[in-house]
């Protein structure tokens, strides 16, 4: 036993040098291991902060798009339904003058603008039937009134009245029909 702890002895150094190389070799290994770790936590730190930049990014560009259309939308359709609404309020109150806005547009509001339009010269053309229908009322009855007080007995209303104006001029002629008779 003695012989083999002197065997050993001697093989002690050799132990100790490879010891040495091995616990050297690890400590490198752990150095390399640290490193790479250091190295991936960087960039996995770097691609954190440019993953939050991309989606800061990506926000604010779907911000201002959505800021972009609700203008476009509010200047390319709000406002001009505003205008017509506006508009057919003024003829709703009898205001057959007020210009009619987007008549030039090839789309709906466009369409719209031109149905207006063609409302209002509907509008103008009743209007002018009814200024005309008053005229021929009170020319024809002034007329017979006229006559009626000059003597003219035999007067009649010749216009050919319609609607309600008709009973005034069958009022009218029954009563000098009665009044010559009663003459």
């Amino acid at each position: 036993a003695i012989r083999q702890r002197v065997g050993f002895a001697g093989t002690l150094p050799e132990f100790f040098n490879q010891f040495c190389a091995l616990e050297t070799a690890m400590s490198d290994a752990t150095d390399a291991i640290e490193k790479h770790a250091d190295e991936v936590a960087t960039s996995a730190e770097r691609f954190g902060w440019i993953a939050i930049l991309v989606l800061v990014l990506t926000l604010a560009a779907a911000i201002a798009a959505t800021v972009m259309l609700t203008l476009a939308g509010r200047r390319l359709l709000i406002r001009p339904l505003l205008a017509l609404a506006a508009t057919m309020r003024d003829l709703g109150t009898g205001n057959l003058k007020v210009a009619i806005p987007f008549t030039d547009r090839a789309d709906e509001l466009g369409d719209m603008a031109k149905a207006m339009e063609s409302f209002r010269g509907q509008l103008d053309a009743a209007e002018a039937a009814k200024q005309a229908q008053t005229r021929m009322i009170v020319e024809s009855i002034g007329h017979g009134l006229d006559q009626l007080a000059l003597g003219d007995l035999t007067a009649t209303i010749d216009a050919d009245l319609t609607g309600p104006f008709a009973g005034i001029k069958r009022s009218f002629d029954e009563a000098l029909r009665s009044l010559r008779e009663l003459i």
